[in-house]
């Protein structure tokens, strides 16, 4: 069954780099993945590209949209600081991060003719 959805959503994005055209665009939307699967939208694919990020792609008979799913650093690590002997040192105990998860989707909108 994943074999079969990742080669439809191969095809799919394959058939989207053929038939489009330059002023083919991505627009955010501000739906969310779950309003989209409501409107009759089914998930194709999904990529990884990172250990953070996550892309899902969606179609449905007539339009393409797709997801983004990605973990952000919210605080940075603090600077390290010098100990006796002037050498920087960071202690990792020191510091706890904090993660947010951003969360887009976008559709893929075709160019007037």
């Amino acid at each position: 069954m994943m074999t079969r959805a990742l080669a439809v959503g191969i095809a799919l994005l394959n058939l989207g780099a053929v038939q489009s055209r330059a002023a083919d665009q991505w627009q955010a939307t501000s739906q969310s993945m779950t309003d989209l699967l409501g409107e009759g939208y089914r998930l194709v694919s999904v990529a990884a590209p990172t250990p953070q990020l996550r892309v899902f792609f969606l179609s449905n008979a007539a339009s393409v949209a797709k997801c983004s799913e990605e973990q952000v650093l919210k605080n940075p690590p603090p600077a390290p600081r010098p100990d006796e002997k002037g050498v920087p040192k960071f202690d990792p105990r020191e510091f706890v991060p904090q993660l947010e998860t951003k969360i887009e989707c976008s559709k893929l909108t075709k160019a007037k003719p």
